[in-house]
């Protein structure tokens, strides 16, 4: 039999549980073969829509081949990936202006990597390649940051600063034989200066490689509480199944998704691809697949209940559109999500509408 090509090992940073404090691990079990739909009002308080102005500098590309949207009070931010532009909108979706444009200068971006803002302190911030830049909420230009590395793959903004993670792709074979791919959560302080790293995981392959995320939703915010869940998505021995809450500088185990039996393949490899697990103060989601299966699994978990559901392809989106919808949580702030739907038109010139922006709340 032909030996995994990618993986070696897996060493695995997150510190043992023997090193750390005690605390209470909620083991959660999932099966993904099943399919019981959920209703967004099961779990949502109310969901808002918002339609995105559509004008000759505001037009959204292939939307559904990569998003985000950070919204604060007064503002939604929507990095559209496809067409690599950041677009700022009001609350109500009034189209007010594009956010720095691509090019090699000062100021100017390559490929934007992630997102946040601070409206607070007016500030927006763009992690690109090599380098991190930072807008007010005119349009200025303020000035650079600089994260170690290639640039962060995921950015939050908090009250006291900014987290970055990015990922060091190992360019030489350690002593094991291995090039390790290092993932790392960096602390920076209002000034962005680097206060404090901490090593997430670390990857061992056959040779250098990179390998993204496609849903680089690595943090959750609910509260004063900060989890943390960094996927793989490669073949591997180990499933990532376990969501970490941040204490200080450690991670410390919070839930873990017990997957029945399909979870690993016969030959000991990892048969489900856990994208991301997020939560909120009141609610633990996940959405995964197993490699067999062409469906997308959507678990939620209500901590209040104890009652759980797993719904292929997306949520019944009750509100509004009546039909299937894929959730996707606010960094920086759990209790709320959102999601992208094609906009209705009866415009007989043709013209395709921004899609339409949609904003919910979750229980308590």
């Amino acid at each position: 039999m032909n030996k995994p090509c990618i993986c070696i090992f897996i060493l695995l940073i997150l510190t043992a549980c023997r090193q750390q404090p005690e605390t209470a691990l909620l083991i959660i079990p999932v099966d993904t073969k099943q399919d019981h739909p959920i209703a967004l009002s099961v779990i949502a308080d109310n969901v808002e829509a918002v339609e995105l102005e559509l004008t000759d500098n505001s037009m959204i590309g292939n939307w559904y081949m990569g998003e985000r949207v950070v919204c604060t009070s007064n503002h939604i931010l929507f990095l559209d990936m496809h067409k690599n532009q950041l677009l700022l909108f009001n609350r109500k979706g009034k189209f007010l202006r594009q956010i720095g444009k691509q090019g090699q200068g000062p100021g100017e971006y390559t490929r934007i990597t992630d997102i946040a803002a601070d409206e607070k302190e007016n500030r927006i911030y763009i992690s690109c390649y090599h380098k991190g830049l930072i807008y007010d909420f005119k349009g200025n230009y303020l000035k650079p940051f600089s994260i170690p590395g290639e640039g962060a793959e995921y950015l939050l903004s908090k009250p006291d600063g900014l987290i970055a993670i990015n990922t060091r792709v190992g360019t030489e074979r350690e002593a094991d034989g291995a090039f390790h791919n290092t993932c790392i959560l960096y602390k920076l302080n209002k000034d962005l200066q680097i206060t404090d790293s901490l090593k997430i995981l670390s990857v061992a392959f056959e040779k250098s490689i990179w390998i993204g995320s496609p849903y680089p939703d690595f943090i959750s915010v609910a509260g004063k509480d900060t989890f943390v869940n960094r996927p793989v998505y490669i073949p591997e021995p180990v499933t990532r199944d376990t969501l970490f809450q941040m204490k200080g500088h450690q991670l410390l185990p919070n839930a873990r998704l017990a997957f029945s039996g399909e979870a690993f393949a016969p030959n000991g490899w990892k048969n489900i691809i856990i994208h991301h697990i997020y939560r909120s103060s009141r609610y633990i989601f996940s959405r995964c697949h197993a490699k067999e299966d062409t469906q997308t699994s959507y678990f939620c978990y209500d901590t209040q209940t104890g009652q759980s559901n797993n719904a292929k392809n997306g949520y019944i989106d009750d509100f509004h559109t009546q039909e299937k919808v894929r959730i996707r949580s606010f960094k920086e702030n759990a209790e709320m999500f959102y999601y992208i739907h094609p906009a209705q038109t009866d415009d007989d010139n043709g013209d395709e509408p921004n899609p339409m922006l949609y904003i919910g709340t979750l229980k308590k």
